[in-house]
């Protein structure tokens, strides 16, 4: 799971997610195959993000930039999965 940034055009997202992931978390996107992407989210500051969805083969090393990222972690996909562990909060600012 990351969630990297980084500026793009329109037509560009999945290269954009490439590159900003290897910069931040040092991932090589060779061992990445992009799936998809989902809708775009407009953030109430102004930000459009669109998620790109990749599927990492192994095997993989993470090097974090630690300017950029406080720690790597990995979740099994069976965890995600479990509507057990779903939920839905709503904030008001």
């Amino acid at each position: 799971m990351s969630f990297p940034g980084g500026r793009h055009e329109p037509s560009d997202a999945n290269a954009t997610a490439l590159r900003e992931a290897q910069e931040e978390v040092g991932l090589d996107p060779a061992r990445v195959e992009i799936l998809g992407a989902l809708p775009d989210y407009l953030t109430g500051t102004g930000f459009r993000v669109t998620p790109v969805i990749g599927l990492v083969h192994p095997p993989f090393t993470l090097t974090v930039d630690s300017v950029e990222v406080a720690e790597a972690f990995e979740v099994p996909l069976a965890f995600l999965m479990n509507p057990a562990h779903h939920e839905v909060r709503v904030f008001r600012y």
